[in-house]
């Protein structure tokens, strides 16, 4: 996939994740997404499910996820969606696909969050369907990890306990509109979550 190629090809740029851990063990089990009340300062949720079987979203929802649906240890807003943003990083390129589409998050974990969980929030593990309904899964190209300067973009690192993240990860994209779709690597049931663009 390109995320792999570019976390070879542009180091300086860090933003592929890497999955090994430092602890000794057996791998973590798979995270379950649900939905969670949003502070009372958002929007309300979008409730209900996609044809794709993923959790509707909107900007200023919050998601979670953990190891089980007991153990919710993540929890992250896609804060704002920005299509044609404007790029800042020195080495700033043309989109690839035709548009490029930002997203600002933040996450934050508890303290018991295993710190051998490799949970992440990479550009690799997005896709766009686009207005005409089909898929696009290489979405995080050059153009996408370019940007921005990497202090502005969202860490690759896999996620520590009792820690607050904030930034963007770029699309990129054919569409001007869509669906900007998350699914996790590390969830092996195939769930995940979607919000139409532009917001």
């Amino acid at each position: 996939m390109i995320f792999r190629f570019l976390r070879v090809a542009i180091p300086v740029v860090a933003l592929v994740v890497s999955v090994s851990s430092c602890a000794a063990g057996p791998p973590p089990a798979p995270a379950a997404a649900v939905d969670v009340p949003p502070p009372p300062t958002t929007a309300a949720p979008a409730v209900g499910q996609s044809e794709r079987g993923l959790l509707i979203k909107r900007p200023g929802d919050v998601a979670q996820f953990g190891v089980t649906q007991d153990a919710l240890t993540v929890k992250f807003v896609v804060d704002k969606i920005t299509v044609d943003p404007k790029c800042s990083g020195g080495a700033a390129q043309q989109a690839e696909n035709g548009h490029l589409v930002k997203l600002d998050l933040r996450a934050e974990t508890t303290p018991e969050l295993p710190a051998s969980s490799n949970f992440y929030i990479v550009g690799g593990d997005w896709s766009v369907v686009g207005p005409d309904g089909v898929t696009e899964s290489e979405v995080w190209t050059m153009p996408a990890a370019s940007c921005l300067p990497s202090k502005q973009l969202f860490p690759s690192d896999p996620l520590s306990p009792a820690s607050k993240y904030r930034g963007s990860i770029i699309l990129d994209t054919r569409s001007a509109s869509g669906v900007a779709m998350f699914r996790p690597g590390f969830m092996s049931d195939h769930g995940g979550w979607e919000w139409s663009f532009p917001a």
